[in-house]
């Protein structure tokens, strides 16, 4: 009898630690949603920024700041090779985005490029509600954070002083 209650115990300990590991790895592997509109709030150093942004299939991002006040209503947009950067009724066009590699608000479009062209790349992590990618760009570490059940984008985390929410989003 207790034979038998050892055997049972072991084959259902066997099935129960292979199914959630298996289970674990399927659930990690998902990306997160590259293609979505939402709200931000950054935080970099002593300086904080509202904005929205947009990010669709075709790897087009949208950026408009809406706080502090000096800076509403500055939109920065880039399709393809082409980017505009425009603010109060004056717009400039170029080939790139012409903001320093160091700014915020190039960083963002920066982390989202690299998740885009390394979606093969498993997560550091895949807790039960989150998943967390890492990654460098201009020589600056950062940590990306989606919600596991939405695949949305939470938070990224840029070097040890910025710190970027993502809320109010949406699938496109």
């Amino acid at each position: 009898m207790q034979k038998r209650f050892i055997v049972l115990a072991g084959l259902l300990f066997s099935i129960f630690f292979l199914s959630s590991c298996n289970n674990e790895l399927n659930l990690g592997n998902k990306p997160p949603i590259l293609e979505f509109k939402s709200d931000l709030n950054i935080k970099s150093n002593e300086r904080e920024l509202s904005a929205n942004i947009i990010r669709k299939a075709d790897n087009s991002v949208s950026i408009n700041v809406t706080a502090p006040e000096n800076l509403d209503g500055l939109k920065i947009e880039r399709n393809n090779s082409k980017s505009s950067i425009s603010k109060d009724g004056l717009s400039f066009k170029t080939d790139e985005i012409l903001l320093p590699k160091s700014s915020v608000l190039k960083e963002i479009i920066d982390i989202l490029d690299y998740i885009a062209n390394n979606l093969e790349e498993k997560p550091f992590y895949s807790g039960r509600e989150e998943i967390n990618f890492m990654g460098k760009i201009n020589n600056e570490k950062f940590e990306l954070k989606a919600n596991k059940n939405t695949g949305f984008i939470e938070k990224i985390k840029i070097g040890e002083n910025t710190y970027i929410n993502f809320f109010s989003q949406e699938k496109l």
